[in-house]
């Protein structure tokens, strides 16, 4: 199963999560949420959809974890944004931390 990555345009959180997708050159299907409508603010969106999609895996709900989640993934091809080095990987998990 491809990864279905539901979003808009217009959201920098949709804009965020490409980027990793793209980066990371993880197979995905962007599905359009139509935000002027509200799409995104119905009950069936919210049990469906609620803001990432489907994989697998299951659904994973948060920006950062969602983004950490495609890493992991797909680590084994793209960029490898992650950090592998342990002094390295607990500077990214500080900055990440305090949102720096």
């Amino acid at each position: 199963m491809v990864l279905k990555h539901y979003g808009s345009h217009w959201s920098p959180n949709a804009k965020h999560v490409a980027m990793v997708l793209l980066e990371e050159k993880g197979p995905f299907q962007a599905i359009e949420v139509n935000m002027i409508d509200q799409e995104h603010k119905t009950e069936a969106y919210y049990a469906e959809k609620l803001p990432f999609g489907q994989d697998d895996d299951g659904l994973v709900l948060i920006l950062r974890a969602i983004c950490r989640y495609i890493c992991k993934k797909y680590e084994n091809q793209g960029a490898n944004l992650m950090p592998t080095d342990l002094q390295t990987f607990a500077m990214f998990e500080f900055k990440r931390n305090m949102q720096l």
